[in-house]
């Protein structure tokens, strides 16, 4: 578990006007809700949310969630279901959260991550991944951050599909296991530019030269 909680205030009201509104106080608007809960509109400061995303990124996290509505407290389980992000300006303009329970599974889509690269290219092959992530189920308390590809042991013509992964005890895949993750091949070194334009002129010139002889001829 991450160990993360972020405060959210309880809001009577929504629209364009009260999110511009809560913005200009450095605040982020947001919806809580989930199985079986109604959903709740709330708000959160911007700089709390930001360190934690900050520190842990928003994807697959799960959160502590104090609501507070007046002189009550109330603490949920959420996952950071959802950014709305104004790429132009910077800012998140609204999250989504939503409420999880620690004894039931969840389906989320985790990242692969290729360890040892280097090696495969000190044996002269470059890596053709087509999938770089996974739809896995697992307890809340299982979230993996990524699932880790080692590819130290493998070689030229060397293929991983989903059944080859190392899953985390608690995960449990979701995708077919024959689907192709990355392949191996032989790099191809490009000819050097100038060397093919060489070549290209020599043989230009060879045959201007025999055409000025047959013409002579």
């Amino acid at each position: 578990m991450s160990g993360l909680s972020i405060e959210a205030s309880l809001r009577t009201s929504s629209g364009k006007g009260i999110a511009r509104s809560l913005r200009r106080e450095d605040k982020i608007p947001a919806i809580f809700y989930g199985k079986g809960i109604d959903s709740v509109s709330v708000s959160v400061e911007k700089a709390g949310f930001l360190k934690i995303i900050r520190k842990k990124g928003f994807e697959n996290q799960i959160v502590d969630l104090i609501l507070k509505s007046g002189d009550k407290n109330d603490n949920h389980k959420v996952l950071i279901k959802d950014l709305q992000v104004d790429n132009l300006k910077s800012r998140i303009l609204h999250i989504d959260f939503y409420a999880v329970s620690m004894d039931q599974k969840l389906t989320l889509n985790i990242p692969l991550v290729l360890k040892g690269e280097m090696d495969i290219s000190k044996k002269g092959g470059v890596i053709h991944q087509s999938k770089h992530s996974v739809s896995i189920s697992c307890l809340p308390d299982n979230i993996p951050e990524n699932i880790v590809i080692d590819m130290s042991s493998l070689n030229l013509n060397d293929s991983v599909f989903t059944k080859d992964l190392s899953l985390p005890d608690g995960v449990s895949l979701n995708d077919a296991d024959d689907i192709s993750i990355l392949n191996i091949a032989l790099e191809v070194k490009e000819i050097e530019s100038d060397e093919a334009e060489g070549a290209d002129g020599g043989e230009s010139e060879e045959a201007t030269d025999k055409g000025e002889e047959e013409k002579a001829d």
